[in-house]
């Protein structure tokens, strides 16, 4: 969660179909803009492959293409901060809530 938290696009080298259980948390990944298909290779090996080559061909792009392909990606990575907060605001509620129950 930190590149979350700090407001930048990430690429997950983990489990199959990681990718897929943070859309399922209500996080947006970045498929519009970067090939994410990884994230269905069941095969480890293969996956972090995939995930080598992708994050290459990253960076191996000139840097004014980088910045606007953050550019472009800012409804997402806004998006995914507000999630993020949104969670921590919610566990901060469950945790106040669970101390005042404790004390009765």
């Amino acid at each position: 969660f930190k590149p979350i938290l700090h407001n930048q696009p990430f690429i997950i080298a983990g489990p199959h179909l990681h990718l897929q259980h943070l859309r399922d948390l209500g996080y947006k990944t970045f498929s519009n803009f970067i090939d994410e298909s990884y994230d269905e290779i069941s095969d480890t090996t293969k996956r972090l492959q995939a995930v080598t080559k992708l994050m290459c061909d990253i960076a191996n792009k000139p840097i004014e293409e980088l910045h606007e392909l953050y550019i472009a990606l800012e409804e997402e990575i806004i998006h995914n901060r507000e999630v993020f907060e949104s969670a921590l605001y919610i566990n901060k509620r469950l945790e106040n809530v669970i101390n005042t129950v404790e004390l009765f």
